[in-house]
């Protein structure tokens, strides 16, 4: 038993498989080696990734006069795509321009960095997606497309070898996969929390919010915590094409992207059964979407293993069984005792502050606190606003009805993300602003230096204290306006006083 689970971890932790399944979706990936002296390198294009997930690198002989001319791939008024003869760069360098435009659905991207000494030259004819013509490139060549920006070692069994870097490209064949798995990837960063979280504020149910909110911040906390504790790296690239950088510096178990996908869709279906009348079956169908749709951006985008995703979706199970029993009462002493905001702003500095150290920074603790100050801002400001009514509103009688709204209460749900948005975001900015500059100042440090923000005594206030001054506006002020222009969602005091 423990050996057939040794296996199946192993398995599923493999970045072959990650690899793999991009390849299936469309990523082409293949690697450029450059050596010290500038003569080799593998054909751009070729798809090198062979069956077994090992990188076939493959030769180039020099050019003529041992320099690089890369040029570019431009449209043409038919829809065609000709290849414009770039200048030659001195000293043997490669410069990297830009493909304007999509072939058949095909992304191809441009390069973020140069590969030293690679004697290449791309030159491509393309029409309607077939290739035409290559100028001085291998015969093998497919495509010329995209590196990742990063340069890797490449190892020899020759211990008198010349040192080696490689660079690895991708193509992308299948634009609708890339912009669905984009849109999944997207359902776990800060822009979306910042629609999702004001909608259901404004304009659905601030009592379903302030409970799923419990859920979120706890498995945010954990998750990340657990990252950092367990240190276990991201698939490795290559074989495994990263699409997504801003987190290429966090660790990769479990996915905090799978927990919240998880813990998000479920949460809101579970606190709305017995509160609205629904029905179960499509409530079920679009948790299990969102939650698939979350998971498998994370193995496409090549930043997370298997093994992640699925880790992250258990455990988030395993936090929703162990939370869920405490989220009522912890909810009604949040939002009915005078006390409850000191507490909950301490704790959640306390949480920041004993957030484990790491050997190296990245984005990880700084999210973690964002999370937070989200948590305690949201709840602040529904506080404020049960204590700033001075009748007790009429709680509506339970079950409600969940039904398909009427064109014009879509029109004002609209009207209120246009105005609210903008005022949180607005909110957001001179905080951040007055913090960094205010932090940088009293501790003599430059704030238009981007280590300022990564100093510990930096982060968590300048994190914090952003994020939970423009989620209280949110919270509080902007439904305040709403009143004044008669725009107020009818139930949204009323939920304040809704505890079960």
């Amino acid at each position: 038993m423990t050996e057939t689970l040794a296996r199946w971890v192993r398995f599923l932790a493999d970045p072959k498989l990650t690899a793999q399944f991009q390849r299936k979706c469309g990523i082409r990936s293949w690697s450029t080696t450059a050596e010290a002296n500038g003569l080799n390198g593998s054909a751009p294009g070729n798809n090198n990734v062979e069956p077994n997930g090992k990188i076939a690198l493959g030769k180039l002989a020099p050019t003529a006069n041992g320099k690089v001319e890369h040029g570019r791939l431009a449209s043409t008024p038919n829809g065609h795509v000709k290849f414009e003869q770039g200048p030659s760069v001195a000293n043997g360098k490669a410069k990297h321009d830009k493909i304007s435009s999509t072939v058949n659905g095909k992304i191809n991207h441009d390069s973020h960095s140069s590969v030293p000494d690679l004697n290449i030259s791309n030159g491509i004819t393309r029409r309607n997606g077939d290739i035409i013509s290559q100028v001085n490139a291998s015969p093998e060549s497919l495509n010329f497309a995209h590196s990742d920006g990063k340069k890797r070692k490449s190892g020899s069994s020759n211990d008198q070898a010349i040192p080696q870097e490689t660079s690895l490209h991708y193509s992308i064949d299948n634009a609708a996969l890339y912009w669905l798995f984009s849109f999944g990837a997207s359902l776990g960063n800060e822009l979306f929390y910042t629609l999702f979280f004001s909608a259901c504020m404004w304009s659905f149910d601030s009592f379903v919010l302030r409970k799923t909110l419990i859920l979120w911040v706890v498995n945010m906390y954990v998750g990340q915590v657990a990252k950092d504790i367990i240190k276990w790296p991201r698939p490795r690239s290559p074989p495994v094409v990263r699409l997504e950088e801003r987190y290429e510096l966090e660790y990769g178990m479990p996915s905090t992207h799978a927990m919240v996908g998880f813990v998000l869709p479920f949460g809101m279906l579970y606190y709305m059964c017995g509160r609205y009348e629904f029905s179960l079956l499509l409530g079920l169908v679009v948790a299990v979407t969102w939650c698939l749709l979350v998971c498998f951006s994370r193995i496409y985008l090549g930043m997370h293993s298997a093994l992640d995703v699925i880790v992250g979706v258990m455990f988030s199970a395993f936090l929703m069984l162990v939370t869920a029993p405490c989220v009522d009462p912890l909810d009604t002493f949040i939002i009915t005792s005078p006390l409850s905001m000191p507490v909950v702003i301490a704790t959640c500095l306390a949480l920041g502050l004993v957030y484990p150290r790491v050997d190296k920074w990245s984005t990880t603790r700084g999210d973690t606190t964002q999370a937070l100050a989200v948590f305690s801002g949201i709840v602040e400001g529904l506080w404020l606003t049960r204590r700033s009514v001075d009748f007790v509103p009429t709680v509506e009688s339970l079950p409600l009805l969940l039904g398909i709204t009427s064109r014009n209460s879509i029109g004002v749900a609209l009207l209120r993300q246009l105005i609210g948005v903008p005022i949180v975001y607005g909110s957001l900015l001179i905080a951040k602003t007055v913090i960094l500059y205010s932090m940088s100042w009293f501790l003599n440090y430059d704030p238009k230096d981007p280590e300022t923000k990564k100093r510990f005594v930096v982060e968590l206030p300048y994190k914090y204290g952003q994020f939970f001054v423009s989620c209280s506006v949110g919270a509080y002020i902007v439904p305040l306006l709403f009143s004044k222009m008669n725009i107020a969602r009818p139930g949204f005091y009323s939920e304040t006083f809704s505890l079960l």
